[in-house]
């Protein structure tokens, strides 16, 4: 398995316990631009627990059409390591929620939780992936980072920030790109303003950028080399965005499934899911023409792409509470569930 297997698993664990550039480098860590970058070892091993480590439980089910299925035991699941979250400069513990993966690096996004704004990025080497390391850690003021994926020596990120902190901005929702060196983290990067209240999700392709917002949402098309807003579609409670071919694939609570052409973002298809709660972080993934949806409470849902038409609902044994489908990540055949607290299904 590739390391995207191995870092799925690191999020659910992590899950159950007008443009501003700001160029300057002014070799202080990055802190005048509101973003801390912490590189230094010895503080960061010291997040890395291996206390639990070893192979742990996982739901198999062998009924998923099209997917490979094979007992338990031909594909354990081992805990390297737990990496425990950053907490921000006033002590907050941040809450981990989501991963993206380029070659040997994993990048994990922080939030906080409640009202108050506050988030962080890490960077893990996965060369080895029984010996990870925390490379780097960079806390971001006043910013939840709800989401982000690599693209191009950069990483496009998913943000709502704290208008109360910023006086240029008129509502949270935000997009920032900022540039890598060799993978790391810098505080170099463009913010662009959205409107809406989070940013929920971002994906990318080698011209343009995407971006999703909830509430009172859009789906925005953003230039990679202008970093502006070329087109926008609105769509209420957007949940994520994701690429496949040509097409553009939005996920809404409320709406259901949108697909874009991605050059024009025409709509060609559109088709109905489960309603969901309201704020709630979904994922969606791919296999060849199916499309696997999140649907919280209601499990999973698998949709041919072309027609929309339902082919598999695979429900949870007991929905409710903190049990609810909320990330699948297809790899190699295998679709992989995060059902919060019943933990992974394996389909």
């Amino acid at each position: 398995m590739k390391n995207k297997f191995y870092l799925f698993a690191l999020l659910t664990t992590s899950l159950l316990i007008s443009c501003d550039n700001n160029d300057d480098n002014s070799g202080n860590q990055a802190t005048e631009n509101g973003i801390t970058i912490n590189s230094d070892a010895t503080s960061l091993n010291k997040r890395l627990d291996y206390t639990n480590s070893g192979v742990i439980s996982i739901t198999n089910t062998s009924s998923a059409k099209g997917l490979a299925t094979q007992a338990t035991t031909d594909l354990p699941l081992v805990q390297i390591a737990e990496i425990n979250p950053p907490t921000d400069s006033n002590g907050r513990t941040l809450q981990a929620n989501h991963v993206a993966v380029n070659g040997n690096y994993a990048y994990v996004a922080y939030t906080m939780m409640g009202e108050a704004y506050s988030g962080a990025i890490d960077v893990i080497d996965v060369t080895d992936p029984y010996k990870p390391k925390l490379l780097t850690s960079a806390l971001i003021a006043n910013t939840d980072i709800t989401s982000l994926t690599y693209s191009n020596g950069n990483l496009i990120i998913a943000g709502a920030k704290d208008i109360d902190k910023d006086a240029t901005l008129t509502n949270p929702a935000i997009v920032i790109n900022m540039q890598l060196s060799s993978g790391m983290l810098t505080d170099k990067y463009t913010v662009t303003k959205l409107e809406s209240h989070a940013t929920t999700d971002v994906a990318a392709n080698s011209s343009s950028y995407f971006a999703v917002t909830g509430d009172t949402g859009s789906l925005f098309k953003i230039n990679n080399s202008s970093k502006a807003v070329t087109s926008k579609v609105a769509v209420e409670d957007l949940r994520t965005v994701a690429l496949t071919g040509d097409k553009i694939v939005t996920l809404s609570g409320t709406k259901g499934v949108n697909i874009y052409n991605e050059s024009t973002l025409a709509l060609q298809k559109s088709f109905a899911t489960s309603t969901d709660v309201s704020a709630a972080k979904r994922t969606i993934d791919f296999d060849g023409t199916k499309l696997l949806v999140s649907e919280g409470y209601n499990g999973l849902g698998i949709y041919d792409i072309n027609s929309g038409s339902k082919l598999q609902a695979i429900g949870l044994a007991s929905a409710g509470g903190d049990n609810v489908t909320n990330a699948v990540s297809v790899n190699e055949g295998y679709a992989f569930v995060a059902n919060g607290a019943s933990r992974i299904k394996r389909l």
